[in-house]
């Protein structure tokens, strides 16, 4: 487990001092002997004229932030004492140092935890299954990733939360299963050079609508199951290269709502078979990205919108590394989609 630090620590003292004064100054009564658990009902002592800036909604939120602090101020020293203990509620202090290189599992199983701080994990490495099950869990704490080279199980079967993250991890290796099962609304992945594996990295998530890989994913290894279920997943940005790929089990079936998706350098049976919605863009970019060195076969939705896609026209893009629509009388067309794609030796299903 991670240790606070003598710096960490500190800041959490400092943090129950502000309260202390900050309910002073407003008729409440605290001695430095006063247990940090009567903070909270000193609130209720608090006084409120026509020309204080307090509501009632500004003091309920004080109370819930006195709740969980009073956690974190009692003797707190490791993670061990934190995780299994966190009520429900909203903290908000300075960024907490963590000494070390690995946060693996710091709050695995935290199933009462709602809101974190954020955190300073400069040092840190190993992020495998830090969050992984806080199953009450909002938002995931801000972090510094740019040391992290292990997400496994980062924030897998977190079924809460509600807000988006983005991960800058130039270093990353490992992101296996980081958010399956996971509530998140919206992943944006940067500095993906080293990633070998995605594996279920996005199983079968509920409210996944867009993920976005930046940097080249030419050392990807296994895809399998890599967006599998999350069916209504809209759009994949950035370029997903399949040149280094030897495992891709259905990364993107069950994808019902898949619309905009990039490809590049596929050399495996791949299938769109629930992905009535992909847009003309993506199809053409499907088509481009199969690979010429063996026979595969791709399946697509049978659907109007898709048959007619696919057998529309297409030729060569002006810089000759994509294609674009094209009318039949064109002098550099290449047939329709479906007829391209066929030309490489595939096999188009439907």
């Amino acid at each position: 487990m991670a240790e606070l630090n003598q710096e960490a620590i500190l800041l959490l003292q400092n943090t129950k001092a502000n309260l202390k004064n900050s309910i002073n100054a407003k008729g409440g009564v605290i001695e430095d002997t006063t247990s940090f658990s009567e903070y909270s009902g000193q609130v209720d002592n608090f006084k409120i004229d026509t020309n204080d800036y307090i509501t009632e909604d500004l003091e309920n939120s004080i109370k819930e932030s006195l709740n969980i602090t009073k956690t974190f101020c009692d003797s707190v020293t490791t993670w061990s004492d934190i995780s299994g203990k966190i009520p429900l509620g909203v903290l908000t202090v300075p960024l907490i140092p963590i000494d070390g290189s690995t946060m693996y599992a710091s709050f695995q199983k935290a199933v009462s935890v709602e809101v974190l701080p954020n955190f300073n994990t400069t040092n840190v490495t190993n992020f495998g299954a830090c969050f992984a099950y806080t199953t009450s869990l909002k938002k995931i704490p801000d972090c510094n990733f740019s040391n992290g080279t292990t997400f496994q199980q980062f924030a897998s079967n977190t079924f809460s939360l509600k807000y988006p993250i983005a991960i800058n991890a130039k270093n990353a290796t490992d992101y296996r299963q980081s958010f399956a099962s996971s509530s998140i609304p919206s992943v944006t992945l940067l500095g993906m050079e080293n990633v070998t594996t995605l594996f279920q990295a996005f199983y079968a998530c509920p409210y996944l609508t867009k993920v976005e890989l930046n940097g080249t994913t030419e050392n990807l290894i296994d895809i399998d199951y890599m967006f599998y279920g999350s069916k209504i997943l809209k759009s994949i940005k950035g370029v997903l290269n399949c040149k280094s790929i030897v495992s891709a089990k259905v990364p993107f079936a069950l994808l019902y709502a898949l619309e905009d998706i990039e490809l590049s350098n596929v050399n495996f049976d791949v299938t769109f078979a629930q992905s009535p919605l992909l847009t003309q863009e993506s199809i053409l970019s499907i088509a481009y990205a199969c690979g010429s060195e063996s026979a595969h076969t791709i399946t697509f939705k049978l659907d109007d919108l898709i048959t007619t896609k696919l057998d529309t026209n297409c030729k060569l893009n002006d810089t000759n590394d994509g294609l674009i629509v094209c009318e039949s009388t064109d002098v550099d067309t290449l047939g329709t989609v479906r007829e391209y794609i066929v030309s490489k030796g595939w096999t188009v299903i439907q």
